[in-house]
């Protein structure tokens, strides 16, 4: 296995982590406060740019245009995003 895949395994790894950790760290700050859409939203939010981080300067060190990619990260992650929402919601 090459480095660049070892590097996207730990990526994974690491981005699945965080996203639970922090959908489960708002939920108890905020649970009182706001509703479970708005919490899962932000959830969203922080995560996808944990993973857009992550991928961009530790996996592929890529040295294009930082909105483009950041907008491609939430195009590719943001149907999941919205489907993950919906289920919380339900």
């Amino acid at each position: 296995m090459n480095k660049e895949k070892i590097k996207y395994l730990f990526a994974g790894l690491w981005n699945t982590a965080f996203g639970y950790s922090i959908g489960i760290f708002l939920y108890a700050i905020f649970e009182k406060n706001l509703h479970i859409i708005i919490i899962s939203l932000l959830a969203n939010i922080v995560s996808i740019s944990m993973a857009f981080i992550t991928y961009k300067l530790f996996v592929f060190k890529s040295h294009g245009n930082w909105f483009k990619e950041y907008v491609k990260c939430y195009i590719v992650y943001g149907g999941n995003a919205i489907l993950s929402t919906l289920a919380i919601w339900i």
